[in-house]
């Protein structure tokens, strides 16, 4: 069933297109449209069937979750020694800007978790990738490497960058 903020949404849309002399038919497509998107779609899920959601929820056992860092969002997981972002290995990139930000709320040392769904061989350029990143920004990180398989950051390739 469709929450009420959806339900506001939809009946927002509606009566701006029908300011807009769409007419009926139109307003009623538009926001059937929109009720489909924002109600009836599913989160996104990998190929393997896996949420990005459940893949954290076991890397991150043991570690303080979903922790809010004010205006520079809300890390993964932190450790003691870590603020981490857990994210599929073709988005490095964004994982990496999100992870700097974590790391510079909390003072702590910047982990990217990098979970492997595809091929092994792109895998590791996506690694090696955000190594160099962070190599050639001076910066201290560690980076997991991590397949879907994984049961917690022990069973993850392990990889210190600029020590």
């Amino acid at each position: 069933m469709a929450g009420t903020s959806t339900v506001r949404r939809v009946k927002s849309v509606w009566y701006v297109l029908s300011m807009f002399r769409y007419g009926r038919t139109m307003s009623i497509i538009c926001a059937f449209a929109i009720a489909h998107a924002f109600w009836l779609c599913p989160p996104a899920q990998a190929a393997h069937g896996l949420y990005e959601a459940e893949v954290q929820a076991h890397l991150c056992a043991g570690i303080e979750q979903e922790v809010h860092l004010g205006e520079m969002g809300r890390a993964d997981c932190v450790s003691t020694t870590h603020a981490i972002e857990i994210d599929w290995s073709e988005k490095w990139h964004e994982g990496l800007g999100q992870v700097l930000a974590y790391a510079t709320a909390t003072g702590l040392r910047p982990g990217l978790v990098l979970v492997c769904r595809q091929d092994e061989a792109n895998c590791l350029r996506h690694s090696l990738a955000a190594q160099e990143v962070f190599s050639a920004q001076h910066l201290p990180a560690t980076i997991w490497n991590c397949g879907t398989d994984a049961a917690d950051l022990s069973d993850c390739r392990r990889v210190e960058v600029g020590k």
